[in-house]
């Protein structure tokens, strides 16, 4: 049997976790785990690309800038279009929309969405 380990937390932490998980609606270990889910996949990802560098050396200058560009090209760093953010969230109403395939009820969905995404 894995014995848990003992966690103890600042108190001002402790306050901030507690109010961001009664925010998202969770409990304080429910937010701490996926809080500490999130920071452990980031820290693998570190550690992949370390394990590359180490094997493969680090890219030089002319293929990040390749590859910066590349990303610029697909939009990577541009901000969001303005209608992006009501079609994000009118998305969850589309896919919940009732839908039994015919075609009133799928025009029924499609407008739907189209109201809700303004």
């Amino acid at each position: 049997m894995v014995k848990k380990p003992s966690i103890s937390l600042d108190e001002e932490v402790a306050d901030k976790a507690t109010q961001a998980a009664e925010r998202d609606g969770m409990s304080l270990s429910a937010w701490l785990s996926r809080a500490a889910e999130q920071a452990a996949g980031r820290d693998a990802a570190r550690a992949a690309v370390q394990e590359y560098f180490e094997e493969f050396g680090e890219p030089d200058a002319e293929t990040v800038a390749a590859v910066e560009h590349e990303l610029e090209q697909a939009g990577f760093w541009q901000p969001p279009a303005p209608d992006h953010e009501q079609k994000r969230l009118a998305a969850p109403a589309m896919l919940s929309a009732p839908f039994q395939g015919t075609e009133s009820q799928e025009t029924e969905w499609h407008e739907t969405g189209e109201r809700l995404a303004g």
